[in-house]
């Protein structure tokens, strides 16, 4: 099954303190968000016939919105951000938040225009330490991987040694033969 999950909140108006300038009310623009959800529900249907699914309109921020959907979820999939780098640092992006906040596993699909389909056209990374979690990290990349038919990097690093003062290296814990 798909899940599609619209999110939707009135605008701030770009105004000092005092009263807010007359603008849509909440009705015009939940009612505007319905409409897109609906029209993505009938357009995705229409494209997998054979696939549940279903949509739901929630009221709030966009980060909220996929972060409730993921409390119930195997995995969330978002795109990259739509921000530019200001408001992004400031208000911080909804990749940032979801991938720091999710209880499940989250795939960060970059759009990207002109991509060939092949094993080094949008390759699946992973991040690894040996850890019983990236374990289970590496386990569903080699399984998003074999499914899009993509190559797959492991990546694993380690920082140098550290430094205290001038020329005193603290001990390393750990051996770089391990």
């Amino acid at each position: 099954p798909l899940h599609v999950v619209h999110s939707w909140s009135i605008p701030l108006p770009p105004v000092g303190l005092g009263p807010a300038p007359v603008g849509l009310s909440d009705d015009r623009i939940r009612d505007a968000a319905q409409a897109v959800l609906d029209d993505a529900v009938t357009r995705l249907q229409a494209t997998a016939p054979d696939v549940t699914i279903t949509g739901t309109l929630y009221p709030g921020t966009p980060s909220a919105a996929l972060l409730d959907a993921a409390e119930q979820a195997t995995m969330v999939v978002v795109g990259s951000s739509g921000l530019d780098r200001v408001t992004e640092f400031i208000l911080g992006s909804v990749t940032q938040q979801v991938v720091t906040h999710a209880p499940c596993p989250v795939a960060v699909v970059p759009s990207r225009e002109g991509d060939e389909p092949g094993l080094e056209a949008g390759r699946v990374v992973v991040g690894i330490d040996g850890s019983v979690l990236s374990v289970d990290a590496t386990r569903l990349a080699f399984e998003e991987a074999s499914l899009r038919h993509a190559g797959l990097t492991l990546l694993h690093v380690w920082n140098s040694p550290d430094y205290d003062t001038a020329g005193i290296v603290m001990p390393d814990p750990f051996l770089l033969e391990e």
